[in-house]
């Protein structure tokens, strides 16, 4: 335990510093030092498409479908039209496609009055995210090709839990002594 920050620590094992131990690995990116996830860059690869001309590259062009509909009623949310060019969409509209958004309906209820119904769509990246990490091998295989894969946030590439890379040898954590070149090194 550091007594000036009060923060304390188990006490420090080998596989602490092991990427290829779940103890040691960081647990956002499981030690591979990246993610792979799907982002707007990765699913809209024209956005002078509009979503109808398949601008949302994995759905392909408009069909008449449950995503294409509740796609239509976020843009109805908007006044927003499906015909628009992805690009000319307004910035509010396009996260609500993308990372979800709840919308009203209504239907026609006893005696002909409009009944409204309120929905959430969980949004595309989301969607698709669910629909890859649940999918069969054909979804799988079909979203694969729009996973963007980065340096996982929460290491930095380092592959490890935060709690190990805080022990420094000479001000350096196991990762940064790891990438030095050994002909360099004077002892």
């Amino acid at each position: 335990m550091c007594p000036t920050t009060g923060i304390s620590y188990d006490e420090p094992a080998p596989n602490l510093f092991s990427f290829n131990s779940p103890y040691g690995a960081c647990s956002s990116c499981n030690g591979l030092g990246t993610i792979e996830e799907f982002t707007e860059k990765s699913i809209i690869l024209d956005d002078n498409l509009s979503i109808e001309e398949g601008g949302i590259t994995p759905f392909g062009k408009y069909r008449k479908t449950i995503i294409f509909t509740q796609i239509e009623r976020i843009l109805e949310k908007y006044k927003e039209s499906i015909s628009t060019p992805i690009n000319q969409l307004d910035k509010n509209t396009l996260k609500g496609i993308l990372w979800g958004d709840e919308y009203e309906y209504f239907i026609k209820g006893s005696g002909g009055t409009l009944v409204p119904y309120f929905e959430e769509f969980e949004g595309v990246i989301p969607m698709m995210t669910r629909f890859f990490n649940n999918g069969a091998e054909n979804v799988v295989k079909t979203y694969q090709d729009f996973l963007h894969k980065q340096t996982c946030p929460s290491c930095q590439g380092a592959r490890l839990k935060k709690e190990a890379l805080f022990f420094k040898i000479h001000d350096k954590n196991i990762a940064e002594l790891a990438q030095l070149d050994l002909s360099l090194i004077h002892i």
